[in-house]
């Protein structure tokens, strides 16, 4: 793995994820039905699925680099893979009054609607809906994860908790961990590419 000094936050913030769940998880019998921790490797394959996990030193970020900020523990629905990369919609970079209907469009096309655990996922197929409205307003959210810098640990998050991981009171506290940006300065780069694709 390359050197990744963010990383050691990761195992510490995984502790901590866990008790964000708490008024959504109301047992340890359940907890095991909505949230689960795979490696790295588990998640090839696992499109439509909902993914956190420790990331830091993303192409680009280095010194000299283009990329002015990034997200340092991703939460990113899986819409593809690419060269051994990891292509996902991060809805941390999408201000919240358009995060809702993406949020919802995604739940509202899940494998089922009933018993829904930590195996269900989106059958949303981003290239099918690219060039809708809803298409471009998950474009500047797109990013690529290259896999030796995700932390070997991954918690894979059952559709069930999205509402409270992307908009509810767990989103408050992911909100914040952007490294070289504030979240009103994302929100304001995301305004800039949504309008420049029109």
């Amino acid at each position: 793995m390359a050197s990744n000094p963010e990383l050691s936050l990761t195992v510490d913030f995984f502790k901590d994820l866990v008790p964000m769940f708490s008024n959504q998880i109301p047992s340890i019998k359940d907890l095991k039905n909505q949230l689960i921790l795979e490696t790295t490797a588990q998640m090839s394959s696992q499109l439509g699925r909902c993914y956190v996990f420790g990331y830091s030193n993303p192409k680009g970020y280095e010194k000299g680099g283009r990329l002015k900020y990034h997200h340092i523990f991703p939460a990113s629905i899986m819409i593809g893979e690419e060269g051994g990369d990891m292509i996902g919609i991060n809805p941390y970079y999408i201000p919240p009054r358009v995060r809702v209907k993406v949020i919802d469009f995604f739940l509202n096309n899940l494998t089922t609607n009933r018993n829904i655990d930590v195996n269900d996922r989106t059958v949303v197929i981003y290239q099918k809906i690219k060039n809708t409205a809803l298409g471009e307003a998950m474009k500047p959210a797109i990013k690529r994860y290259i896999k030796s810098r995700i932390s070997s640990r991954v918690v894979r998050l059952s559709p069930r908790l999205w509402i409270d991981m992307y908009l509810g009171q767990t989103s408050s506290k992911m909100n914040k961990l952007f490294r070289g940006a504030s979240v009103s300065e994302v929100y304001k780069d995301y305004r800039v590419k949504f309008l420049r694709n029109y």
